[in-house]
């Protein structure tokens, strides 16, 4: 008969849980020196932080799973920021160019997490990009990461796929409003 090795399941327990551990801290971590970086007006060590994070998602030695939570509050702090335009786009490539975005899936799969991965970014991109004025750059965002097929993939996206959510649709309304009272401004002061 089969006979069942204990204490390598035992081994196995510990160490799942110390990854989960370490995993759970660097999340943390970061999301609270990233927002500390944004309260300062520090872009720089927001990307660098970003930098970081897909640096040991990708190690080939860790098992760590990086939270798309880390992006998303990225994105935030870099819409509180004077970073500009190119500093935006760098930090959503760095979210949506590489492998981890397949890790990042299947993470809230198995989390079984309601929200859509990348919908919460894809709205703070969106609202980045409207307090800077980019109205139509936000919308080719939406479009190119809600499209099918080849339109997914000019933009840079990766071909990635986000299912917008009641949020998207009132980022996009904030956008053109405040497109719109801009255009009434400039109007008035003519």
């Amino acid at each position: 008969g089969a006979t069942v090795n204990f204490q390598s399941l035992e081994t196995n327990q510990t160490t799942l849980s110390t990854t989960l551990l370490l995993q759970t801290n660097l999340n943390q971590c970061c999301i609270q020196s990233i927002r500390a970086a944004g309260e300062s007006n520090d872009y720089n060590s927001i990307l660098l932080t970003l930098q970081a994070v897909i640096a040991a998602n990708t190690s080939s030695q860790s098992r760590l799973v990086v939270e798309t939570r880390v992006f998303l509050e990225a994105f935030r702090a870099l819409q509180s920021t004077n970073a500009g335009l190119s500093k935006l786009r760098t930090a959503w490539k760095l979210f949506v160019a590489l492998d981890p975005w397949k890790l990042f899936v299947d993470y809230v799969r198995e989390s079984e997490q309601e929200q859509s991965v990348g919908a919460s970014e894809l709205n703070a991109m969106i609202n980045a990009m409207g307090s800077r004025g980019r109205t139509r750059m936000a919308l080719d965002l939406f479009y190119s990461c809600t499209s099918s097929g080849e339109e997914a993939d000019e933009d840079g996206n990766g071909g990635i796929q986000i299912q917008p959510d009641a949020y998207t649709a009132s980022a996009l309304f904030r956008v053109l409003e405040q497109s719109f009272d801009s255009i009434a401004t400039n109007n008035r002061n003519s």
